[in-house]
């Protein structure tokens, strides 16, 4: 997959994700709804740091954005 495809596909992802989420408040989106699940924001966070971590740093060879993540997820 090209560089491009790569973002196309990449960018639809995040439209759909923020579709979905959209009709959520910030309340709902920090709530922990189960002992076994994180907020919602947790997920979107995990998200933002793979697509770093993965095709930033792993794939263009670019330096972290936020090295101290790298402990937190």
């Amino acid at each position: 997959m090209s560089p491009t495809e790569l973002a196309d596909v990449l960018e639809h992802a995040r439209s759909r994700t923020e579709a979905l989420l959209e009709p959520l408040d910030d309340d709902e989106l920090t709530r922990q709804v189960s002992p076994l699940q994180s907020p919602l924001v947790w997920d979107l966070a995990h998200i933002g740091y793979f697509e770093e971590l993965w095709l930033l740093r792993n794939s263009a060879g670019r330096e972290p954005l936020s090295a101290e993540s790298d402990e937190l997820y």
